[in-house]
């Protein structure tokens, strides 16, 4: 479980750690990223990479909180990082009044047995009082399939809200792929909305058992019955927390692409009840069939200064693989660009993470056309 020294020492610079060769450590990570306001760094699960150790020292971080046990990322990278000296931000000459008497960084590791509990244990990791409460009852009637406003898919939702006011809110995600998770992070980082995560066809306990210790009375079910089947929705409505019912709010489209979709609908919808009014003038963009550039760019949204003075947060949506946008989103940007939810509210910017083997130029191209 969570080792090391209080949680959320406002003066420190914290940063999350995970590993670069697998996601599932990471994909909960948004959240505790958001609480802490920094971002993510990943590693080579057996040595320090050097970028890293640099990014380190350059911004001048002081406790790193790393995601997941030995076998995601060995002792032996924590034992480095615990020997490296606290920097002044920008890397040059030490920093002083650092709260560990050593004057070297401090290190979290948070990780459990499984995937499923090392999920739990970051969402646990804020105070309760951390976690989001959001009002979304209108998002919950309608739709194309009458499951959900945000919901191309014929698996269920609850019909109703619970109750009409503000509700502390968790994502549920399928934590055998990684793409609904991924498109979440946005949400689970600006907001403060923790991700938990389950089998397809099985509301696993460590989720279960989280949601009860996080006080949640609605739940935003990521992707359509293949990621998050009808059935763990069943068991997540059977379930009452501080003594009222579940409500499970689905948000899934065709394919992974979709569901980003669908999602960034919910998070631009100004409307009072169904939606989070976010007004940025920016899109994030990652390739939908790798996970490391989305995953470490949540933080990219919360200050997109540039090309936003909106400072509002931007969704971030997946094409389907380095060289195909993928018809969803084509349609989505398309729609965008000419105002979504009003003519004034438009996005006429893309900010794409990862370099050109990532997201390729012609795609690119491509994007901004349809923008």
């Amino acid at each position: 479980g969570p080792t090391g020294t209080s949680f959320l020492a406002r003066t420190e610079r914290p940063v999350i750690l995970a590993t670069s060769k697998t996601y599932t450590d990471s994909l909960a990570s948004q959240y505790l990223a958001g609480t802490l306001t920094t971002g993510t760094l990943l590693t080579s699960p057996t040595s320090l990479t050097p970028v890293t150790r640099t990014a380190l020292r350059v911004e001048g971080i002081s406790h790193v909180y790393v995601m997941g046990g030995p076998l995601a990322i060995d002792t032996t990278v924590l034992n480095a990082i615990e020997t490296m000296p606290v920097y002044r931000c920008g890397g040059n000459g030490l920093a002083r009044n650092v709260r560990n008497q050593t004057g070297t960084i401090q290190v979290t590791r948070i990780g459990g047995p499984t995937l499923y509990a090392t999920a739990a244990m970051i969402a646990e990791t804020p105070p309760v009082s951390e976690v989001a409460s959001l009002k979304l009852p209108a998002a919950y009637a309608g739709g194309p399939t009458k499951h959900g406003l945000y919901n191309d898919t014929t698996g269920i939702g609850s019909a109703n809200v619970a109750s009409g006011g503000a509700l502390t809110t968790a994502i549920l995600a399928n934590g055998q792929e990684f793409q609904d998770a991924m498109a979440a992070s946005a949400l689970a980082y600006n907001t403060e909305v923790p991700v938990l995560l389950t089998m397809p066809t099985k509301l696993v306990t460590q989720a279960q058992t989280a949601l009860v210790a996080l006080h949640v009375r609605q739940v935003i079910v990521m992707g359509g019955t293949l990621a998050i089947s009808n059935t763990v929705v069943k068991a997540v409505e059977a379930m009452t927390v501080t003594g009222h019912p579940v409500s499970v709010l689905r948000v899934a489209g065709k394919d992974y692409t979709d569901t980003a979709v669908q999602l960034a609908k919910l998070e631009l919808n100004d409307t009072t009840t169904a939606g989070l009014d976010w007004d940025p003038t920016a899109l994030l963009i990652a390739r939908g069939n790798g996970f490391t550039d989305g995953i470490a760019g949540a933080v990219v949204e919360r200050y997109i200064t540039r090309v936003t003075s909106s400072h509002e947060p931007a969704p971030l949506l997946l094409t389907e693989n380095q060289t195909t946008v993928g018809t969803y989103l084509t349609t989505f940007l398309k729609t965008a660009g000419k105002g979504y939810d009003t003519a004034t509210n438009k996005i006429s910017h893309l900010v794409v993470l990862g370099g050109p083997l990532a997201v390729t130029p012609t795609i690119i191209a491509q994007m901004q056309a349809d923008l």
